[in-house]
């Protein structure tokens, strides 16, 4: 008698739970630039027409974004926050053909090789069962300093980074301070006083947004992943942003 698989289903919380304008425009372009020249889901298995409503939809997003900066308007907030809305449509959308193709017998033998079909399509597949996670991979990040006290952070690591929680830490460099982690507990010496921020990041969010960073001052960012309690990664190196 022939085996059925259970379906291996997209993490959809990746792209649709509170998630940063930025990071879902950057994540709706990654999956058409990746999907669409992998030949498992390039055209016509998902037909190039879609993958070009996607591109506009991108497109949309940031000249909404445009048009907000340049004049901050209630309406043109709106109209940013419609954009995002309709790019995670289309994501939903995406993943459900991403999850067919993945699935398909002629692609598949085993559940595992039907995430790794799905990574494939930058997708992050639901839990397979219950296995415990290594240490995780050292955060590679750079920021970007978008205005009034705000930072992007990006993490650069590629899909296989996929901890738990990624912590990150922002001091201003005048402190000169120290940073050491050691066995789970982080250490801060610093020879000045400083403005001290933490943020905790659920999963593998690729983009972080800080806010409410003092206007002209510079900052140091570091950042590391945790799994379970105990395995912990290493401190990433600084990266040095303006607040």
């Amino acid at each position: 008698m022939a085996i059925i698989l259970k379906k291996v289903k997209v993490k959809r919380m990746v792209y649709s739970f509170n998630t940063t304008f930025t990071f879902v425009n950057q994540y709706i372009t990654d999956c058409i630039n990746v999907a669409s020249s992998n030949a498992m889901y390039a055209s016509p298995n998902i037909d190039a027409a879609f993958y070009t409503k996607g591109t506009n939809t991108a497109t949309a997003m940031e000249t909404a974004q445009s048009k907000y900066t340049s004049a901050p308007l209630s309406a043109n907030l709106s109209k940013m926050k419609n954009t995002k809305k309709a790019a995670i449509v289309w994501l939903h959308n995406f993943s459900d053909k991403v999850e067919l193709i993945a699935n398909d017998d002629e692609n598949r033998d085993t559940r595992n090789e039907a995430a790794t079909n799905i990574a494939a399509a930058f997708l992050t597949a639901q839990k397979l069962a219950n296995a415990s996670k290594g240490k995780p991979k050292t955060p590679e990040i750079s920021t970007t300093n978008i205005g009034s006290g705000k930072v992007d952070v990006e993490i650069l690591n590629n899909a296989d980074y996929n901890p738990t929680l990624t912590m990150f830490v922002i001091i201003e460099k005048s402190a000169k301070a120290k940073l050491t982690l050691n066995n789970g507990q982080l250490s801060i010496e610093m020879e000045n006083i400083s403005h001290v921020i933490f943020k905790v990041a659920s999963e593998k969010g690729k983009y972080t947004h800080l806010k409410d960073l003092k206007r002209g001052v510079e900052y140091e960012i570091y950042a590391y992943a945790q799994n379970g309690k105990n395995k912990l990664s290493d401190l990433s190196n600084a990266s040095v942003t303006w607040g």
